[in-house]
């Protein structure tokens, strides 16, 4: 049974079992997966199922995709990319990298990968090696000073961290950005991203934590109301594939690597950063509000719903 055979089949399943009528995606890259959900949605001749993995007119297809609606691009982003003769998903796969770097930053350049196939995590992602490991969200409300963007770097850098530790893997790369709230007046948007390349590849939230906050130095304006940061782990390698030396003194520090298995073990026992660095703040007020977010009930073993029969 291939991949398309296999999507039908849960289809199938989900529309005999909860009545819902769904349309499935299958990409190398969760941008391509979301364009192929797009088209199967459009295209009655697909049966609500394409594969892109076994699709050989991808630039064809790609081609026909007006650029804002690729997953990520929104209507601002869409007018900057025509402005430089850039106005469908094909064209945007084969811009120039340092072009829409520099424009758009390591977000837009992330979307030029996956329109390319390049995989990345994302939080929810199945663990295995990945090129990139992402935690991004939007705050719970306007953010103005760096000591709460500290924290919330430190939050999500410990979430991507145990993504890495949990796959077996260490990273080379720490990209951060930050954005503004987009307002009708052009001069007070901002947003911009900085790298970091570790001196040896580490799995150390720690260290992390520390190159996140050298990276926000780089980046932080004062004056802004911010509405969103990201980091972004790259240069994944295997532990087993690392080279060492006498002054590697990031990965391979055994009182450190003993915290980080103390730290992500008693997380996996009583929950989800129930333990935590300090640097990430105790009441998060920048935190997304989740108070109406609806049980992981087909996800979370813990969060199945009880049924009681008296």
């Amino acid at each position: 049974m291939n991949l398309t055979e296999y999507a039908s089949l849960m289809r199938s399943r989900i529309k005999q079992c909860l009545g819902l009528p769904v349309t499935i995606g299958i990409g190398e890259s969760k941008t391509l997966a979301k364009l192929a959900n797009k088209v199967a949605k459009k295209n009655k001749n697909l049966n609500g199922v394409l594969d892109l993995t076994e699709f050989k007119n991808i630039d064809e297809m790609l081609e026909k995709i007006d650029v804002v609606e690729v997953w990520g691009i929104g209507w601002r982003s869409a007018k900057k990319l025509n402005g430089i003769n850039i106005f469908n998903a094909r064209e945007l796969k084969y811009a120039d990298d340092k072009l829409v770097q520099k424009k758009f930053g390591i977000l837009g350049l992330r979307t030029v990968l996956e329109l390319r196939g390049q995989s990345f995590e994302y939080d929810g992602g199945i663990p295995e090696i990945k090129k990139g490991i992402c935690t991004s969200r939007s705050f719970g409300k306007p953010v103005f000073s760096k000591i709460e963007l500290k924290e919330a770097l430190a939050d999500y850098v410990s979430t991507c961290a145990a993504k890495l530790r949990k796959q077996k893997s260490a990273a080379s790369y720490i990209w951060v950005y930050i954005r503004s709230y987009d307002l009708p007046d052009e001069d007070y948007h901002y947003s911009n991203w900085a790298q970091i390349r570790l001196p040896f590849p580490s799995t150390d939230t720690l260290e992390f934590i520390k190159y996140t906050n050298q990276a926000l130095e780089k980046i932080f304006r004062a004056g802004y109301n911010y509405k969103k940061a990201g980091v972004i782990l790259t240069g994944i390698v295997p532990l087993n594939e690392i080279e060492t030396d006498l002054f590697n003194e990031g990965m391979m520090n055994s009182k450190k690597e003993k915290l980080m298995e103390a730290l992500d073990k008693s997380n996996s026992r009583f929950g989800v950063k129930k333990i935590k660095i300090a640097a990430s703040g105790q009441k998060q007020e920048w935190k997304m509000r989740s108070e109406m977010r609806s049980p992981d009930y087909t996800t979370d073993w813990k969060q199945l719903p009880v049924v009681k029969a008296y």
